[in-house]
């Protein structure tokens, strides 16, 4: 039995990067995902399988990578979870995890040989079920497990084929008419985390590095933000993608007092100020309006003069609440 959804902070995110002309990359995760008819997974699927979690990376130099990578994650979570209609497809979760990397793979084959071309995709793939956590992957795209006071480890085998030049180049890959995935299993702790990624990330931004943001962050969010930003401002070469799957409970959202209370701290002069500013503004308004006058240039001057007073007044107080305030405010 999977665990409940509380216990899981998760953010899926990929982006283009600074030097490519479009994205080839795609990323999936089982409970936002819908299949083409416009159902989601249902809940007890997700349950009685385990939570899936998919990144791939279409090939470069190959056409139509960016199909390539799509039609990989939305058949290969189709396939997790609805399979294919054989009656041989596994049961066992782990078994149908490779079964359904297959699968897919052989559709890419067919829709290439459709279309005459060459179209290929890497494909990383975490399922957490109970308290295992299998990574599968055809070709090179990464998975880091993070754990607190423990080097970053990768959970994947590189399917790479080297030449005698120095050069590389995927030994397999999603498109093949037959693949071959790599499996790796380990148990899935309280405040693990796990990165699945495109090369785009990884090319920039170190394991120690990925791991230091993750586990300092308090939530995947804002992780997978800070982990696609470092890798722009290192020059963003190529696509950039990356889930991260925390084993707790997302925390460190900044959240908006609701509640119309002056903290302490601030100390009620600054309330008052807010108030007369305020006041002050409206009432301006509502002479130009008792008058039927236009705004002329001497009142032009006064409000100019209250929007800097109020742009000093957020620089010298706790800008999240100072919203609230001016929330509760303008609705008086």
């Amino acid at each position: 039995m999977s665990m409940g959804t509380s216990t899981f902070d998760v953010d899926a995110r990929t982006d283009r990067g600074r030097q490519r002309a479009s994205n080839q990359d795609n990323v999936g995760r089982a409970d936002q995902w819908h299949r083409k008819d416009g159902i989601s997974v249902e809940r007890d699927l997700r349950e009685r399988y385990g939570r899936l979690y998919v990144v791939a990376d279409g090939v470069g130099g190959n056409a139509d990578g960016a199909d390539a990578s799509r039609i990989v994650v939305d058949e290969v979570i189709n396939a997790f979870y609805y399979g294919t209609g054989d009656d041989q497809f596994p049961e066992a979760p782990v078994d149908r995890l490779k079964a359904a990397i297959e699968y897919a793979s052989r559709q890419v084959f067919a829709e290439a040989k459709r279309r005459r071309n060459n179209m290929a995709s890497t494909v990383v793939a975490a399922l957490i079920h109970g308290n295992t956590l299998t990574v599968a992957n055809v070709g090179d795209s990464p998975a880091i497990l993070c754990r607190v006071n423990e080097q970053p480890r990768t959970l994947i085998k590189a399917h790479i084929r080297r030449s005698e030049d120095g050069g590389k180049a995927l030994s397999q890959a999603m498109g093949d008419k037959q693949v071959y995935p790599s499996l790796y299993s380990t148990e899935w702790r309280e405040n693990d985390v796990i990165v699945l990624c495109s090369d785009g990330l990884t090319d920039l931004v170190t394991p120690e590095e990925i791991a230091d943001i993750v586990l300092s962050t308090p939530n995947a969010r804002q992780a997978t933000r800070k982990l696609i930003n470092l890798a722009n401002q290192r020059g963003g070469h190529d696509n950039i993608s990356a889930v991260v799957v925390r084993h707790a409970p997302p925390t460190g959202e900044k959240v908006i007092d609701r509640s119309w209370s002056v903290p302490s701290r601030h100390g009620r002069n600054s309330w008052q100020l807010l108030a007369s500013l305020r006041c002050l503004y409206f009432r301006s308004l509502a002479f130009c309006q008792w008058w039927d006058l236009t705004v002329d240039r001497g009142l032009q001057q006064l409000l100019l003069m209250l929007h800097n007073s109020y742009q000093q007044f957020l620089q010298i107080t706790d800008r999240t609440v100072t919203l609230s305030w001016v929330s509760h405010l303008l609705r008086l």
